[in-house]
């Protein structure tokens, strides 16, 4: 169950000619009995079998803070930026298999700040030759924990903050045809870091991790019928 509270203003505004829009708001959720995966261990036939269950674990409280900015400095340019905080934290972390409390349980997969900062640039093409953009988005996201059961390394461990760079060359009704293309690099500096784990320790006896995409790039054509 999920209480949530928000207040926030979204405007569109205008000085000496340059566009503007702004879009704020301030949140409190609050879940009650949420829901989490854990590691469980039974005796089944006189074997110890180990699995994964889907477990009311808790209650959780998330206050934060999101913003967005879209300004429009001049004819074919677009910049943006965006700007999230969350604070976030379990009131109460129950392991079901034991029965054990534990208070103040940090709270995975959300990271405190997460920063966008993007461009967008209109080539000047005559009408006919069709709409090509440059773009770029630079990303940040500050360290965040990647999982919360206490006895598991997986779990505990805090994911490093990182950077990703994306870039893109878009053209579209090229010739005056129904067709698109664009070109695209992302993480241009082929940033690693772990976006998740998997709970084995207790029965391998490793810790395994889940990584972001490594640097990609690619074209893409589409046709419209």
């Amino acid at each position: 169950t999920v209480q949530d509270v928000e207040i926030g203003i979204k405007s569109d505004w205008e000085i000496a000619g340059i566009k503007a829009r702004t879009n704020v708001e301030a949140f409190h959720t609050d879940y009650d009995n949420k829901q989490a995966s854990q590691s469980y261990s039974a005796i089944i036939n006189g074997t110890p079998v180990a699995t994964n269950v889907i477990v009311n674990a808790g209650n959780v409280t998330i206050d934060g803070v999101d913003a967005d900015l879209t300004f429009v400095p001049a004819d074919g340019i677009e910049l943006t930026a965006g700007w999230a905080y969350n604070q976030a934290r379990y009131d109460k972390y129950v392991i079901v298999s034991t029965g054990q409390t534990v208070p103040g349980e940090t709270y995975p997969f959300v990271p405190q700040n997460k920063l966008s900062l993007g461009a967008r640039y209109r080539l000047p093409l005559a009408a006919d030759f069709g709409d090509a953009f440059l773009s770029g988005t630079l990303a940040y996201q500050s360290h965040q924990y990647i999982g919360t059961f206490p006895t598991d390394p997986a779990y505990t461990t805090i994911g490093g903050s990182f950077t990703t760079i994306d870039l893109g060359l878009d053209w579209n009704n090229i010739l005056g045809r129904p067709v698109d293309a664009s070109l695209f690099v992302t993480n241009l500096t082929d940033a690693v870091y772990r976006i998740g784990g998997f709970p084995v320790y207790g029965t391998a006896g490793f810790a395994a991790f889940f990584y972001g995409e490594p640097q990609m790039y690619g074209a893409r054509i589409k046709y419209r019928w």
